[in-house]
């Protein structure tokens, strides 16, 4: 009988070589020849390539990042900064409501609103009072401005004008007294505190003001007559504390005097 050969392409597997090792080995040859060919090797170059411009644009990124974070820094150092805004300042001039004419508060204040409402520096004009009298007042951004309107008559009749406010406040008369008194405690007995005050005279006004730890109280007399009890009073004894005072009209010296004790 004639030798017979076997026509099939797949290598004898009786040799102890398993078909997975065949398989991994021809996926093997394949990969390495498609390497070899001109696409392939373009590819595995381009492949290559990439990999190098992900690396730059990573660099690019972070150069940028930092590019940004230095504008940012730049531009929160430049926002740090702080500008002084001074306050404004306001020229004060009164006049007496009983000069002007007019039946009622609102006609004296129209009035004398239209004597200096050409004055673009006015700010504002309003009714108040000063001491036991009532004024006109009106405030002006400039002093110039402020100058000018007291040199308006209020007619030609009548050559009455606006004076500064502090000369129209000393000017007027006054039927009632006031006394500041100084470092009260907070916690002070409020109205025990105005019976003991009322000892001088009916108080028709109190005020407490906060300054650090203590009050300022501004003590308002119904009368004149008051003052005689302060005279030469410079502190007032509230049990057992002492609060010093100051009464209407006392000099910068005895002030200062008062300060010192």
């Amino acid at each position: 009988m004639e030798d017979v050969q076997s026509t099939s392409l797949m290598p004898p597997t009786d040799s102890g070589i398993s078909q997975q090792q065949i398989n991994n080995a021809i996926s093997f040859a394949t990969v390495t020849s498609d390497n070899s060919t001109p696409e392939g090797l373009a590819a595995s170059m381009h492949a290559q390539s990439t990999v190098l411009n992900k690396g730059k644009n990573k660099e690019i990124n972070n150069n940028d990042m930092q590019h940004d974070n230095a504008n940012a820094g730049s531009s929160s150092s430049v926002q740090q900064h702080w500008k002084t805004v001074e306050k404004r300042r306001n020229f004060r001039i009164a006049m007496p409501i009983v000069h002007l004419p007019g039946e009622t508060d609102i006609d004296k204040k129209n009035y004398a609103y239209n004597m200096i409402n050409k004055f673009p520096e006015l700010t504002s004009i309003n009714v108040t009072k000063i001491k036991d009298s009532r004024v006109v007042t009106a405030s002006f951004s400039t002093e110039a401005a402020a100058q000018q309107a007291c040199l308006i008559k209020i007619s030609g009749e009548n050559d009455k004008c606006f004076a500064p406010y502090n000369e129209v406040f000393s000017a007027q008369p006054s039927a009632t007294f006031f006394i500041k008194v100084i470092d009260v405690p907070l916690d002070v007995d409020k109205p025990i505190f105005q019976q003991f005050l009322n000892k001088y005279g009916k108080v028709d006004n109190i005020k407490y003001q906060l300054r650090d730890l203590y009050y300022n109280v501004l003590v308002t007399y119904a009368e004149k007559s008051s003052a005689a009890l302060f005279k030469d009073v410079w502190c007032l004894n509230f049990g057992k504390l002492s609060f010093r005072c100051f009464p209407e009209g006392l000099s910068y010296e005895d002030r200062q005097s008062a300060l010192s004790t």
